[in-house]
């Protein structure tokens, strides 16, 4: 496993966090859903608004992004 290990942000970072994000609303719902969700940054960057049934709240994952060889993006399954 060449991973580094997870940084977890304390109470006081989240607070400050949470804080910084109302103030971007471009950003809020995206730093919002990854923080409550635990999705990996591939999944979270492949969502997209019909992925969202809002009738039940219910989000799907249906597909990961990730960077193609040679330059690019692709995504597939997650």
């Amino acid at each position: 496993n060449n991973y580094a290990p997870m940084k977890i942000l304390n109470e006081e970072q989240l607070d400050i966090f949470m804080k910084a994000i109302q103030r971007e609303p471009m950003w809020h719902d995206f730093f919002y859903t990854e923080i409550t969700t635990g999705l990996r940054l591939g999944e979270i960057c492949g969502l997209k608004w019909s992925d969202l049934d809002e009738n039940t709240g219910k989000l799907k994952i249906q597909r990961s992004v990730s960077h193609a060889r040679g330059g690019g993006v692709v995504a597939g399954e997650p």
